[in-house]
C-alpha cells in the first residue's frame, strides 16, 4: 500500500503543477474572446471565474459555484495546457483506482448516476490512502473531469438541456452489501446490513436517483471540406483553438419537470416510489418475480 500512496500523491502533484500552467496560460491571454452566460460578476473578474472554473480540484465551500457552462478561445499555449492537464488527470484516475480497484462490483457501486449526484466512490482504502497524502480534501469527481476541446473550425455551439426526471439500476444482493460496507459504519451499517438480511432469497432491488437536468450541445464544424454535426454531453467551460468565436446560442436550465411531465416510465412504475433502504437509495420493486 505504501508504494500505491507515494504513486497517488505523484500522481496529484503532476495534477496540481498542470493546474497550475493553465492557470497561467490563460492569465497569459487574458484579453481572449469568451463566452460566458453564467457568469454574473463584473467583467474584470471573468478572467478568474474562468481560471477557477477550468482549474479547482477541491470541495467548495457552501455557498461557492463554478461557471456551469461557457466557451474561450485558447491559443496554443492554452490548448497545450489543457492538453497536459487532461493526461494529468487521466493518471490520477489511474492511481486512484489502483487502491480503490476497478472491478465489475465497484462500477456498479460508483455508477453514472452516482457522479451526477456528487458522489465519488470513495471506499475506505482510498479514504485512508487520501488522508496519508494529506490530500483527504480533494473532489475527486473534479480530479477526473476533462476539459473539452472544441474543433478548431467550430462554425456554431447551441446548448440545450435534457430533463431526465428519474434514473434506476438493479443491484444484486451482494452489491447492496458491499455498499453498505463502503458507505456506512457503525451501527448504521449493521442496520442496514441486518434489513439486508431480513430479504427473502433473489429478492429483485433497484436503486433509483431523481437527476438534474444534464447539459447538452449540438455542435457544427468543417472537416475536409465537409460541414459535420455532432450532439455531444457538455459541462463546464470548453476551450476552443483560435481567437474567433463560432455562432453561439444559449438556453437557460428549464428547471423541473411538472408533474404531468414527470409521469414514470412503464419500468419505473413497478418500483415502489418509498425507499427500502433510504441511505443507501435501494427500493423494491412491487410486484416480485416467482
Amino acid at each position: 500500500m505504501a508504494t500505491l500512496v507515494k504513486d497517488l500523491l505523484d500522481a496529484y502533484e503532476a495534477l496540481a503543477a498542470a493546474n497550475s500552467a493553465l492557470s497561467i496560460a490563460i492569465r497569459n491571454q487574458s484579453d481572449m474572446p469568451r463566452f460566458l452566460p453564467t457568469f454574473s460578476g463584473e467583467e474584470a473578474g471573468e478572467v478568474d471565474a474562468v481560471v477557477r472554473s477550468l482549474t479547482e480540484i477541491w470541495h467548495l465551500e457552501d455557498g461557492d459555484e463554478l461557471l456551469g457552462a461557457g466557451l474561450i478561445c485558447g491559443n496554443d499555449e492554452v490548448v497545450q495546457a489543457v492538453d497536459s492537464l487532461n493526461e494529468a488527470k487521466v493518471a490520477f484516475k489511474k492511481a486512484v483506482d489502483a487502491i480503490r480497484g476497478d472491478d465489475k462490483t465497484n462500477s456498479t457501486l460508483f455508477s453514472l448516476a452516482d457522479q451526477q449526484l456528487g458522489h465519488d466512490g470513495r471506499g475506505d482504502e482510498l479514504r485512508e490512502a487520501m488522508r496519508t497524502a494529506r490530500i483527504g480534501r480533494l473532489d475527486l469527481l473534479k480530479c477526473y473531469k476533462l476539459i473539452r476541446v472544441m474543433p478548431s473550425s467550430l462554425e456554431s455551439l447551441s446548448w440545450t438541456w435534457a430533463r431526465t426526471h428519474t434514473k434506476s439500476e438493479p443491484i444484486t444482493m451482494e452489491g447492496a452489501e458491499k455498499m453498505a460496507h463502503q458507505r456506512l459504519s457503525g451501527s448504521d451499517r449493521e442496520a442496514v446490513l441486518g434489513i439486508l438480511g431480513n430479504l427473502a432469497p433473489g429478492t429483485q432491488m433497484t436503486r433509483l436517483y431523481k437527476l438534474p437536468n444534464q447539459l447538452r450541445a449540438n455542435i457544427v464544424w468543417n472537416e475536409d471540406g465537409e460541414r459535420k454535426r455532432k450532439p455531444l454531453s457538455i459541462s463546464g467551460i470548453v476551450v476552443m483553438p483560435g481567437d474567433k468565436l463560432p455562432k453561439l446560442v444559449w438556453r437557460d436550465d428549464p428547471g423541473p419537470r411538472t408533474d404531468d411531465e414527470a409521469a414514470l416510465t412503464r419500468a419505473d412504475s413497478k418500483i415502489d416510489r418509498e425507499p427500502y433502504i433510504r441511505a443507501l437509495g435501494i427500493h423494491l420493486y412491487l410486484e416480485q418475480e416467482s
